[in-house]
């Protein structure tokens, strides 16, 4: 569980408001934005990467979405480590796709 410090606005966010992703692509009810960075605030019993208090950013899955939210719950094998040398508001992934 990540507490959401900052979060990216993405193509995948555009084509879900306008309309473009529709039945069979994401499921119900709809959660925007899927890339955020944060700290962790809990780990489930399988986690093994990560503890309460890491700073990470995350590409949360598209289907799911929750990243404009408080809190986000993602798979540990999306995270990565925030470098120290970045702001919460640098460390979304998009900015790393190109």
């Amino acid at each position: 569980m990540i507490e959401v410090r900052a979060a990216g606005v993405n193509p995948i966010d555009h084509l879900t408001v306008n309309g473009f992703l529709t039945s069979g692509v994401l499921t119900a009810p709809l959660r925007l934005g899927n890339e955020a960075s944060g700290v962790v605030a809990a780990t489930g019993s399988a986690v093994t990467r990560f503890t309460v208090g890491d700073e990470v950013f995350t590409w949360v899955d598209p289907r799911l979405g929750g990243a404009f939210a408080e809190f986000v719950a993602v798979h540990e094998g999306l995270l990565a480590a925030k470098p120290a040398s970045l702001s919460f508001e640098e460390a979304p992934p998009c900015r790393w796709w190109a």
